[in-house]
């Protein structure tokens, strides 16, 4: 409702009739709840301005700060905003429950304070690193045996997702290629983090490109071809059963329909990220052109001789 200045004044005039021990009327009565929203994620240009603030890094490591937090998986940076990982997170919680003194952000700043005393002929390096180092190698060799033992703590994460195949309950792990879902009462159930997507990918696009692959044979061991869904990207492709990277069985393109989202990308290339050849199987991998030099002949003036 929006309060106009007659309708204020209104509502004063009223007010002041008003009388101790006058029964007033309820005319309306609206109940509005509210909860408190958690802070905005991060984007790198506000990542900067609160390093900034505390006094972490300079202008020219900042850069390479955020370049590293998604070359490292720990945030995704393909959104505006930067969300962790489940990589980061884990790795996060590593460090704050058994480093503590060096990730708190005032030793970068006492650090940079340092430097700059030490470039001015207050200190010297070798005390600043004998100050830090002797602490640090202490922490780490207490750390280093307890962190091995309580390893699997920081590689997996409890989920409320269901095992498809027996109804218990999973867990997040980080494993070697990845983040998968393991069921928390058998260790052989495991499935993909996205599986759920991947079945409803597979199902959609049988459906509407699985007639492509009929008739097509592995030139490596005669097989029919099926269509398949990478477990990464979602994207459909059509390859021999046996096919997994680095061997020979056969895989191709899908011919997308002009409607499809997958259409253009088809057209640029960008479908999966690489290149099929046509003479063999395996991904192939294009090699740079070197500049093409032209060589030419100097010739020498040759003074005649007197």
């Amino acid at each position: 409702m929006v309060m106009t200045n007659n309708s204020k004044n209104n509502m004063k005039k009223e007010w002041k009739d008003l009388e101790e021990g006058d029964i007033l009327d309820l005319r309306g009565l609206s109940l509005n709840q509210k909860f408190t929203q958690p802070p905005s994620r991060y984007s790198p240009a506000s990542l900067i301005k609160k390093m900034e603030e505390l006094g972490i890094g300079r202008p020219s490591t900042y850069a390479s700060i955020i370049t590293t937090l998604g070359d490292r998986g720990y945030v995704d940076t393909a959104k505006s905003s930067m969300q962790p990982t489940t990589l980061g997170m884990q790795v996060n919680n590593l460090l704050v429950d058994n480093f503590e003194s060096v990730t708190n952000s005032t030793l970068t700043a006492e650090m940079e304070d340092n430097l700059d005393l030490i470039s001015l002929g207050k200190k010297t390096y070798l005390e600043v690193l004998s100050n830090f180092w002797v602490e640090f190698a202490k922490n780490v060799e207490e750390k280093s045996g307890t962190i091995t033992q309580v390893r699997d703590k920081y590689r997996e994460m409890a989920t409320d997702i269901l095992c498809p195949t027996c109804g218990g309950g999973m867990q997040l792990k980080i494993g070697r290629f990845g983040e998968y879902l393991q069921c928390q009462e058998d260790k052989t159930h495991q499935f993909a983090k996205n599986f759920k997507e991947y079945e409803a990918a597979l199902v959609d696009y049988r459906e509407k490109y699985g007639s492509q692959a009929i008739g097509q044979k592995c030139t490596e061991c005669g097989t029919d071809m099926i269509l398949r869904v990478s477990k990464a990207s979602l994207k459909p492709y059509i390859a021999c059963p046996e096919y997994r990277v680095g061997n020979k069985h056969t895989i191709t393109n899908i011919t997308f329909d002009e409607n499809d989202p997958l259409f253009k990308k088809a057209r640029t290339g960008k479908s999966f990220g690489r290149k099929f050849s046509k003479k063999t199987s395996t991904p192939s991998v294009e090699k740079p052109k070197k500049a093409a030099t032209k060589k030419t002949a100097t010739k020498k003036a040759v003074k005649p001789k007197k």
